[in-house]
């Protein structure tokens, strides 16, 4: 991306890594188990037995949530289960993932009733300054930016979103004094991993967590350390990452290489022959950095760059299926965004909804790319863009995006306009009428400047960065939905991922 440190992204505009495909199903596969349009299809082998466990914990996860038309209330503790209305409770105990807001039963973005909010900072000082969310299957990970701490949130916690006792919080510094400065991170399904990006220097210190640990998210055993710069000297400064079922991507934000860790290698993350790098220049000799995003659709990994000039946009795509391999520059292609639409977008972000993969902008202009159109990646006409500042004055700075399984979620970085395309429109992505607007910002003063966000299969969480300041105001969207999309980024589940 091109940053001259973390901190100066805070001054500024601050990028969004999004595998975004946000939320995953975990599961490790070959690319053949995966069909082009997004059906997953697992074949078997030793990682299987794990994600039928996670798929039968996300189910009862999921169940848990309230049915249609009940009213629902976070209530501190007391009984907010599916059956609590005003007059009726059949005994269905308390569970914090049904707790909704009161109220809100359309789920309608511009609903106020749909929207909660928890500042982090009021449990814990250091709990500010996040970049990115991972959704596991129970536990939401918002992830440090220019700190250390992590913050989990228990999404089955009796106590609900906006109690202290549901948070639970770990500074990785305290272990390493140099972890810090990271650009969100990503799931396989049992290990969550931090991305490297700026600590004093554009660094490559990657940073694992080993959810199954009995020792605990909050145990330093439970963490692992590895520099991957020692392997490569220009593998540092990452801003993004992505998880394809086997590979773990690495994205580069002031470099121009690719990481890869194969997380089904034996010899584990600090073992050299577990990880594989590319120079994205060979591909395109015009690129100068990567600029900190990514998306997998089931069989292409996609990776933002910057081309020449300080206003230019590249997209860099892998073919995971392809026989000539991760090194080989012919199982890559790239399409020259800013050239082919004649504009700048400043990707921030890339989401995919099954068919189409979303760029999200700092520009306000959303580019939308039809995965199946036989014009093919590198062609316009396989491309649509939409102005959202031309539908809602104020909406244009985003940093990142959601998909919920019906409708994409542009998160506000600036301004508190978060805007919402329906999938499902008549309209379509260019008709004005496909989009609706709501300004957090007007809901709760400091509700702005978020930096990506996850789907735990009903509510959306907007991840707290800079406002003006380092801010921990979670924002928390009642979608009303009860499932999580069946889609190749999901496998992992998290903003990236999990297996």
């Amino acid at each position: 991306m091109g940053r001259s440190g973390l901190e100066s992204v805070n001054q500024g505009k601050r990028r969004h890594t999004v595998s975004r495909s946000h939320g995953t199903l975990g599961v490790d596969m070959d690319l053949k188990d995966l069909t082009r349009d997004g059906a997953l299809v697992v074949v078997g082998g030793p990682v299987r037995r794990r994600a039928e466990r996670l798929a039968l914990l996300v189910a009862m996860h999921l169940s848990l949530g309230c049915h249609p038309g009940t009213t629902v209330t976070e209530d501190g503790g007391r009984d907010v289960g599916s059956d609590a209305s005003a007059s009726i409770d059949t005994g269905v105990p308390d569970v914090g993932r049904d707790s909704g807001p009161p109220g809100c039963l359309a789920h309608e973005l511009t609903d106020r009733t749909c929207w909660t909010f928890f500042d982090l900072a009021t449990v814990n000082g250091a709990a500010r300054g996040f970049f990115d969310g991972v959704f596991d299957g129970r536990y939401l990970y918002l992830l440090p930016g220019t700190f250390g701490t992590v913050a989990r949130l228990d999404t089955s916690s009796a106590d609900g979103f906006a109690s202290p006792s549901s948070w639970a919080f770990f500074d990785v510094s305290s272990v390493r004094a140099e972890a810090h400065g990271f650009t969100g991170g990503v799931f396989d399904g049992r290990f969550l991993y931090l991305v490297p990006n700026y600590n004093d220097a554009p660094d490559g210190l990657v940073v694992r967590l080993d959810t199954s640990s009995a020792a605990g998210f909050a145990s330093a055993s439970s963490w692992t350390f590895f520099d991957v710069s020692t392997l490569d000297p220009d593998a540092r400064g990452f801003d993004a990452s992505v998880f394809d079922g086997r590979y773990v991507y690495l994205v580069p934000g002031y470099a121009r290489i690719v990481a890869r860790l194969d997380v089904t290698a034996p010899s584990g993350i600090e073992n050299a022959s577990s990880w594989a790098f590319f120079d994205l220049a060979a591909v395109d000799a015009d690129i100068q950095h990567g600029r900190g995003s990514t998306v997998f659709d089931g069989r292409y990994v996609y990776f933002a760059a910057a081309g020449l000039g300080a206003t230019s946009d590249v997209l860099v795509r892998f073919d995971t299926s392809a026989v000539s391999g991760f090194a080989d520059a012919a199982s890559w292609t790239s399409f020259d965004v800013t050239n082919g639409f004649g504009f700048w977008l400043d990707i921030t972000g890339q989401v995919f909804d099954g068919r189409s993969l979303y760029l999200t902008p700092g520009s306000g202009v959303v580019a939308q790319f039809d995965t199946t159109s036989a014009a093919g990646f590198a062609d316009t006409a396989s491309w649509a863009t939409f102005d959202v500042g031309s539908a809602h004055a104020l909406a244009s700075n985003f940093g990142g995006g959601v998909f919920d399984g019906r409708h994409l979620f542009l998160v506000p970085f600036g301004d508190g306009i978060v805007a919402q395309f329906d999938t499902a429109a008549a309209g379509g992505f260019v008709d004005a009428a496909s989009w609706s607007f709501f300004d957090l910002a007007g809901l709760r003063t400091g509700a702005s400047g978020y930096s990506g966000g996850a789907f735990d299969g009903r509510f959306i969480y907007f991840v707290p960065s800079w406002n003006g300041a380092y801010t921990g105001l979670v924002a928390r969207f009642d979608t009303g939905r009860s499932a999580i999309p069946d889609l190749p980024g999901w496998f992992a589940w998290g903003p990236s991922s999990a297996r």
